[in-house]
Protein backbone atom coordinates (compact mmCIF):
# COMPACT_ATOMS: atom_id res chain seq x y z
CA UNK A 1 0.00 0.00 0.00
CA UNK A 2 1.51 3.85 -1.56
CA UNK A 3 3.80 5.11 -3.56
CA UNK A 4 2.21 2.83 -6.20
CA UNK A 5 4.37 3.09 -9.67
CA UNK A 6 3.19 0.74 -12.63
CA UNK A 7 5.56 0.96 -15.93
CA UNK A 8 5.64 -0.26 -19.28
CA UNK A 9 7.41 0.54 -22.40
CA UNK A 10 5.36 3.56 -23.05
CA UNK A 11 4.23 4.95 -19.72
CA UNK A 12 4.71 5.40 -15.79
CA UNK A 13 1.70 6.19 -13.74
CA UNK A 14 3.27 6.88 -10.12
CA UNK A 15 1.09 7.76 -6.51
CA UNK A 16 -1.76 6.66 -5.17
CA UNK A 17 -2.38 3.97 -2.08
CA UNK A 18 -3.41 0.98 -4.19
CA UNK A 19 -3.87 -0.67 -7.54
CA UNK A 20 -6.14 -3.56 -9.05
CA UNK A 21 -5.72 -5.00 -12.20
CA UNK A 22 -8.47 -7.14 -13.77
CA UNK A 23 -6.21 -9.35 -16.42
CA UNK A 24 -9.15 -10.42 -18.21
CA UNK A 25 -10.24 -7.50 -18.91
CA UNK A 26 -7.09 -5.65 -19.40
CA UNK A 27 -7.99 -3.42 -16.99
CA UNK A 28 -6.22 -1.42 -14.19
CA UNK A 29 -7.05 1.35 -11.29
CA UNK A 30 -4.68 3.09 -9.08
CA UNK A 31 -6.68 4.87 -6.23
CA UNK A 32 -5.24 7.71 -4.31
CA UNK A 33 -3.59 10.84 -4.19
CA UNK A 34 -1.16 12.50 -6.48
CA UNK A 35 -1.60 10.16 -9.10
CA UNK A 36 0.40 10.94 -12.54
CA UNK A 37 0.11 9.31 -15.50
CA UNK A 38 3.41 10.01 -17.69
CA UNK A 39 3.97 9.78 -21.82
CA UNK A 40 6.74 11.31 -24.12
CA UNK A 41 5.02 14.39 -24.12
CA UNK A 42 1.84 14.15 -22.04
CA UNK A 43 0.65 13.82 -18.58
CA UNK A 44 -2.35 13.45 -16.92
CA UNK A 45 -2.81 13.80 -13.04
CA UNK A 46 -5.74 13.24 -10.31
CA UNK A 47 -6.36 13.08 -6.85
CA UNK A 48 -8.93 10.37 -6.49
CA UNK A 49 -8.12 7.44 -9.43
CA UNK A 50 -6.37 6.86 -12.80
CA UNK A 51 -8.06 3.93 -14.75
CA UNK A 52 -6.83 2.33 -17.89
CA UNK A 53 -8.54 0.02 -20.45
CA UNK A 54 -5.29 -1.36 -22.67
CA UNK A 55 -7.84 -3.33 -25.06
CA UNK A 56 -9.87 0.10 -25.69
CA UNK A 57 -7.08 2.35 -24.92
CA UNK A 58 -8.99 4.48 -22.49
CA UNK A 59 -7.53 5.98 -20.17
CA UNK A 60 -9.69 8.25 -16.87
CA UNK A 61 -9.07 10.43 -14.53
CA UNK A 62 -11.01 11.26 -11.54
CA UNK A 63 -10.85 13.74 -8.99
CA UNK A 64 -8.95 17.11 -10.12
CA UNK A 65 -7.79 15.83 -13.15
CA UNK A 66 -5.66 17.77 -15.28
CA UNK A 67 -3.49 16.85 -18.48
CA UNK A 68 -0.80 18.58 -19.92
CA UNK A 69 0.36 18.93 -23.12
CA UNK A 70 4.37 20.31 -23.70
CA UNK A 71 3.68 23.94 -23.99
CA UNK A 72 0.65 23.57 -25.74
CA UNK A 73 -2.15 23.65 -23.34
CA UNK A 74 -3.57 22.33 -19.46
CA UNK A 75 -7.11 21.03 -19.46
CA UNK A 76 -8.51 20.83 -16.00
CA UNK A 77 -11.85 19.20 -14.92
CA UNK A 78 -13.14 17.16 -12.02
CA UNK A 79 -13.13 14.10 -14.76
CA UNK A 80 -10.73 13.64 -18.21
CA UNK A 81 -10.85 11.01 -20.49
CA UNK A 82 -8.21 10.21 -22.58
CA UNK A 83 -8.78 8.62 -26.27
CA UNK A 84 -5.06 7.17 -27.27
CA UNK A 85 -3.94 5.86 -30.62
CA UNK A 86 -0.81 3.41 -30.36
CA UNK A 87 2.29 4.79 -32.35
CA UNK A 88 3.09 2.37 -35.44
CA UNK A 89 5.78 0.26 -34.38
CA UNK A 90 7.47 2.65 -31.55
CA UNK A 91 4.66 1.49 -28.47
CA UNK A 92 4.44 4.78 -27.67
CA UNK A 93 0.76 6.36 -27.40
CA UNK A 94 -0.80 9.18 -28.90
CA UNK A 95 -3.52 11.18 -27.85
CA UNK A 96 -6.48 10.97 -30.12
CA UNK A 97 -8.68 12.70 -27.76
CA UNK A 98 -9.54 14.39 -24.34
CA UNK A 99 -12.95 14.75 -22.84
CA UNK A 100 -13.40 16.92 -19.89
CA UNK A 101 -16.70 16.51 -17.69
CA UNK A 102 -17.41 19.38 -14.75
CA UNK A 103 -15.48 22.56 -14.15
CA UNK A 104 -13.25 22.69 -17.60
CA UNK A 105 -10.55 24.62 -17.25
CA UNK A 106 -8.78 24.79 -20.57
CA UNK A 107 -5.20 27.40 -20.13
CA UNK A 108 -3.49 28.08 -23.72
CA UNK A 109 -0.34 30.39 -24.37
CA UNK A 110 -2.78 33.32 -25.19
CA UNK A 111 -6.34 32.79 -23.00
CA UNK A 112 -7.73 30.88 -20.40
CA UNK A 113 -11.12 29.19 -21.14
CA UNK A 114 -13.86 27.66 -18.97
CA UNK A 115 -16.92 25.35 -19.57
CA UNK A 116 -18.67 22.82 -18.09
CA UNK A 117 -17.40 19.95 -20.72
CA UNK A 118 -14.54 19.86 -23.56
CA UNK A 119 -14.06 17.65 -26.32
CA UNK A 120 -10.22 18.66 -27.63
CA UNK A 121 -9.71 16.57 -30.85
CA UNK A 122 -5.83 16.02 -31.10
CA UNK A 123 -5.74 16.06 -35.11
CA UNK A 124 -7.02 19.33 -35.52
CA UNK A 125 -5.94 20.95 -32.36
CA UNK A 126 -9.45 22.37 -31.80
CA UNK A 127 -11.28 21.77 -28.41
CA UNK A 128 -15.23 22.47 -28.23
CA UNK A 129 -16.54 23.59 -25.19
CA UNK A 130 -19.98 23.47 -24.02
CA UNK A 131 -22.19 24.94 -21.80
CA UNK A 132 -21.25 28.29 -19.66
CA UNK A 133 -18.72 28.66 -21.63
CA UNK A 134 -16.91 31.76 -20.69
CA UNK A 135 -13.46 32.94 -22.60
CA UNK A 136 -10.94 34.94 -21.47
CA UNK A 137 -7.76 36.95 -23.03
CA UNK A 138 -6.05 39.71 -20.53
CA UNK A 139 -8.64 41.72 -19.29
CA UNK A 140 -11.47 40.85 -21.90
CA UNK A 141 -14.31 38.36 -21.16
CA UNK A 142 -16.76 36.57 -24.00
CA UNK A 143 -19.78 34.18 -22.35
CA UNK A 144 -22.04 31.90 -24.50
CA UNK A 145 -23.04 28.13 -24.72
CA UNK A 146 -20.28 27.34 -27.09
CA UNK A 147 -17.14 27.72 -28.00
CA UNK A 148 -14.16 26.39 -30.52
CA UNK A 149 -10.53 26.99 -29.65
CA UNK A 150 -8.04 26.08 -32.42
CA UNK A 151 -4.74 25.74 -30.27
CA UNK A 152 -2.76 25.77 -32.91
CA UNK A 153 -3.67 28.94 -34.60
CA UNK A 154 -4.52 31.19 -31.16
CA UNK A 155 -8.06 31.86 -32.81
CA UNK A 156 -11.25 31.18 -30.50
CA UNK A 157 -14.87 31.47 -31.46
CA UNK A 158 -18.08 31.96 -29.80
CA UNK A 159 -20.92 30.57 -31.55
CA UNK A 160 -24.26 28.93 -31.47
CA UNK A 161 -24.16 25.83 -29.51
CA UNK A 162 -24.90 23.16 -32.86
CA UNK A 163 -26.60 20.72 -30.33
CA UNK A 164 -29.31 23.04 -28.92
CA UNK A 165 -31.02 24.72 -32.15
CA UNK A 166 -33.80 25.82 -30.35
CA UNK A 167 -33.40 29.83 -30.33
CA UNK A 168 -35.70 30.65 -27.35
CA UNK A 169 -33.32 28.02 -25.10
CA UNK A 170 -30.13 29.23 -26.47
CA UNK A 171 -28.30 31.69 -24.27
CA UNK A 172 -27.11 34.71 -25.63
CA UNK A 173 -23.48 35.73 -26.19
CA UNK A 174 -22.43 38.71 -24.02
CA UNK A 175 -18.79 40.21 -24.01
CA UNK A 176 -16.42 42.87 -21.90
CA UNK A 177 -14.51 44.69 -23.29
CA UNK A 178 -11.59 46.25 -21.47
CA UNK A 179 -10.30 49.56 -22.64
CA UNK A 180 -7.12 48.73 -21.19
CA UNK A 181 -4.77 46.42 -23.44
CA UNK A 182 -3.25 43.87 -21.04
CA UNK A 183 -1.05 42.98 -24.11
CA UNK A 184 1.98 44.35 -22.58
CA UNK A 185 4.86 43.11 -24.94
Amino acid sequence: LGNVVIKNKNAVIKGGDRASYTLDKGYFMVVGRNLVLTSKDDNLSADEKIEFWQSENIAIATGNAVAKKNFKYTMKANKLAWYLDPENNTGEYKIKKIIGFNNVELQSENEIAFSDKALYNNITEICKLFGNVKLRRGNNFLTGDYAEVNLKTGISKLLPNPINRDSQTEKKVKALISKKNNDTK
